[in-house]
């Protein structure tokens, strides 16, 4: 059989270059082997830590606990994996604690049985899981706050018109989430966006909306402030607007910019043309909020929304380091480009 020599001279060649903290400990909890990373992890010389109990690593009020573990895992002995979710937590030689995972493997095959520990410092780990689950109740909160906002601001003459209404505002934002979702909240393709947004226009896309602009990457909050607008400018186009007739035309057009202190601007035009005659409305409710407030605020961005009798026109023009989420950045990658729409957009 090996014996503790041998483990020790198997250590030095193979466990010494593992990332981990190894240890080998024997039934009565003394520690036989120590590995490099281990005196690195414990803050101990790896040659004080072997002959010492194992108990020494473990918290003081734990450690009766640990024991009595010890001596139940010792009776039935088996191979237990890291990622079993229990809650363990190990000491340093200062007396700080830290979260650990711990795999076990007992050595039946040495002269002496004794158990292999592989210890992992989780602190980074769960340091970066508290981070995601504030980032994810942010978002939670952000997306309940937007849909309060629905709730209040949106305007109708009956109940159904009024869920209809909201309704339609949900999806229009779910779409715009469902995106940064699949991008893990980090960004989003404009294209993508627009496209998500324009969606239940089915053949349109290909026959009446025009889209010309480069394959940005956009900020997770520029999608979000993006989405919402293109969610109640597609909404009204479609009521009053260049959609809600056979004949009227959507150019939508965004790029970049060069600015006199040489920095980047970011501009996206919307543009319809070929619809119904068009007046100023005489209120203002949540689509404008929406269109030019909410955009405003967001991105630090001048908005404007005018009224000429061929068709609504919203333009937006913001620092492009508040919409860029990433390199990305083709020259052009125009998906729909009807070359009518994009025509009767600039009065051809």
């Amino acid at each position: 059989m090996a014996s503790v020599t041998h483990l020790r001279e198997l250590g030095f060649e193979l466990f010494e270059l593992l990332p981990d903290a190894i240890l080998a400990v024997d039934r009565q909890g003394v520690i036989q082997y120590a590995n490099r990373q281990a005196g690195l992890l414990f803050g101990h010389d790896p040659a004080t830590l072997v002959a010492a109990s194992v108990e020494t690593l473990i918290p003081e009020h734990l450690r009766e606990r640990h024991i009595a573990d010890r001596a139940k895992y010792d009776f039935e002995a088996r191979i237990r994996p890291m990622g079993t979710g229990l809650d363990l937590v190990a000491c340093r030689a200062d007396g700080t604690t830290f979260p650990v995972d711990i795999m076990l493997s007992p050595l039946k095959h040495l002269a002496e049985p004794m158990v292999l520990a592989v210890v992992r410092d989780m602190t980074a780990r769960q340091a970066a899981e508290l981070l995601r689950r504030r980032e994810v109740n942010h978002r939670a909160k952000n997306i309940l706050s937007v849909v309060q906002v629905m709730v209040q601001q949106t305007k109708a003459n009956s109940c159904e018109e009024y869920v209809s209404r909201l309704g339609e505002r949900i999806r229009g934002l779910s779409a715009s989430y469902d995106l940064l979702v699949k991008n893990e909240w980090q960004s989003a393709s404009l294209a993508e966006l627009v496209r998500g947004q324009l969606a239940h226009f089915g053949d349109l896309l290909d026959a009446r909306i025009a889209m010309q602009g480069p394959d940005l990457t956009i900020k997770s909050a520029a999608a979000q402030a993006i989405g919402m607008a293109l969610h109640e400018l597609a909404t009204n186009a479609a009521k009053y607007g260049a959609l809600s007739t056979d004949t009227g035309h959507v150019a939508i057009m965004w790029g970049l910019k060069r600015a006199g202190d040489n920095r980047h601007r970011f501009t996206m035009e919307w543009s319809e043309n070929g619809g119904p005659p068009v007046a100023t409305p005489t209120r203002r409710g949540f689509g404008w909020r929406v269109l030019c407030q909410l955009t405003k605020m967001s991105l630090e961005a001048d908005v404007t929304l005018e009224y000429p009798p061929t068709g609504v026109v919203w333009r937006l023009e913001c620092p492009a380091d508040r919409v860029r989420g990433g390199p990305r950045c083709a020259a052009t990658n125009v998906t729909h480009q009807p070359q009518e729409a994009l025509a009767r957009s600039r009065g051809g």
